[in-house]
């Protein structure tokens, strides 16, 4: 959540950013896509490193280059050197999630590692609004102190990793397995999660996008939504129980289902239609997210799990920096239109995960 929370933490700062470097809101809100950009395609290069150096390695180093990559954010002088400065950040962020998504299976015993890996999505998820609401009380004190706060809790956290991580965690998958892995590319379930996950991410950051566009033309408001967003999240737990009845495929469709029916109760248009809607939307990516990395880790070869895992983290993230300026675009024509194109491409990412199921068990 430290780390991930990294790519959220400049938008409560963008009113400071803008007064201090003198820019516009586009331009001041560059700080995050610099680190986005640079975090979703290092995942594919960070993946497979984890493959080869050790999960734990990728882990500790990524840390310590984050520490120091944060300490230089909080230090620049100009606008430029920052946007350099948070690609740096996520570059260095970029080794955490395949890795430790990974290190879970590798670690916890069979019947653990759905709540492993539940708690590991709801932190990738939940850094969102978590990151948010805790800068937001401070972003007064502006950029420098915050980063400068944070990055000596990125070196700790690295000094607890480095005293609970065991030996096979240091050492590359290749040494531990032993031989040639198959490519995950050749599963079609792995291949239908990694076309999936972008559409689950679509759907719900389209609806986040489209209440901050529509705001007060909402009937239940903006600001009630975002609180109902945690909890929602949170309900990602429930994946645990489901994954032990009907597995991990059958738990990211239900997911899928779950996140295209909040969408079409909230085309209801009513408070409580769009209360229950968007909090079982956010319930349902919760599932989904925990399903699908259940999926992906579980069916692929340890040699291989980090470059699957990195393949999954990166469309997931593509799905969700597509959503904004789309359901910018859709908020248009009302928020029907957004909730509406959010439910369909929901319910298509759940048949086409149903229809890899039935034909490929």
């Amino acid at each position: 959540m430290l780390v991930v929370g990294q790519l959220y933490i400049t938008i409560p700062l963008t009113p400071w950013i803008e007064a201090h470097y003198g820019l516009d809101a586009p331009t001041a809100a560059l700080a995050g896509s610099a680190f986005g950009v640079a975090y979703a395609f290092s995942f594919l290069v960070c993946g497979p490193l984890s493959d080869r150096l050790g999960r734990g390695r990728v882990i500790l180093a990524g840390l310590v280059l984050l520490s120091a990559a944060t300490v230089l954010a909080g230090t620049v002088g100009s606008f430029t050197a920052l946007l350099a400065a948070r690609a740096l950040q996520g570059i260095a962020a970029a080794t955490l999630p395949p890795a430790a998504v990974s290190l879970v299976m590798e670690t916890l015993p069979e019947d653990r590692r759905p709540l492993g890996i539940a708690a590991m999505a709801f932190s990738f998820l939940g850094s969102a609004p978590i990151a948010q609401l805790a800068v937001a009380g401070v972003a007064g004190y502006g950029l420098p102190p915050i980063f400068l706060w944070t990055a000596p809790l990125m070196l700790l956290a690295a000094a607890l990793l480095a005293l609970t991580l065991g030996r096979a965690a240091l050492r590359p998958q290749a040494a531990v397995t032993g031989g040639r892995a198959p490519s995950p590319a050749r599963d079609p379930i792995i291949v239908a999660c990694w076309v999936a996950a972008p559409m689950l991410m679509f759907a719900f950051v389209a609806f986040q996008a489209g209440v901050q566009v529509l705001g007060p033309a909402i009937p239940l408001g903006a600001g009630p939504l975002r609180v109902l967003l945690v909890p929602g999240l949170a309900a990602g737990f429930l994946a645990v129980p489901l994954a032990r009845r009907i597995g991990a495929p059958g738990t990211a469709i239900t997911g899928f289902l779950l996140v295209a029916a909040g969408m079409a109760l909230v085309l209801l248009g009513s408070g409580w239609a769009i209360a229950l809607g968007g909090t079982m939307a956010p319930s349902g990516v919760g599932i989904g997210v925990t399903g699908i990395i259940a999926t992906v880790s579980g069916r692929s070869a340890p040699a291989r799990r980090g470059f699957a895992v990195a393949v999954y983290t990166f469309t997931l993230f593509l799905g969700a920096s597509l959503a904004p300026p789309l359901a910018a675009h859709l908020a248009k024509d009302g928020l029907a239109a957004v909730c509406g194109v959010s439910a369909a491409v929901a319910l298509a990412g759940g048949l086409l995960l149903l229809a890899a199921r039935r034909l490929f068990r």
